[in-house]
């Protein structure tokens, strides 16, 4: 039970997190077509996907806690 439990803590916490990554890479490139932006290094993206799919497993943890 504990396993399918964090499977889906897992599960939901990887969508946050796309959908966290695009709708902010969206408001970048629109961001960028209007100013000039700097580029964005790839090598620093998957750092934020992992921390913050880290954050949210615990914040939903947390969540299911209370």
């Amino acid at each position: 039970a504990l396993d399918e439990y964090m499977k889906a803590l897992t599960g939901e916490a990887f969508l946050w997190t796309l959908g966290f990554l695009c709708f902010s890479s969206f408001i970048y490139g629109m961001l960028a077509m209007k100013f000039s932006m700097p580029p964005v290094d790839l090598a620093l993206v998957t750092p934020f996907v992992f921390g913050s799919h880290g954050l949210i497993v615990q914040l939903l943890i947390w969540k299911d806690n209370e």
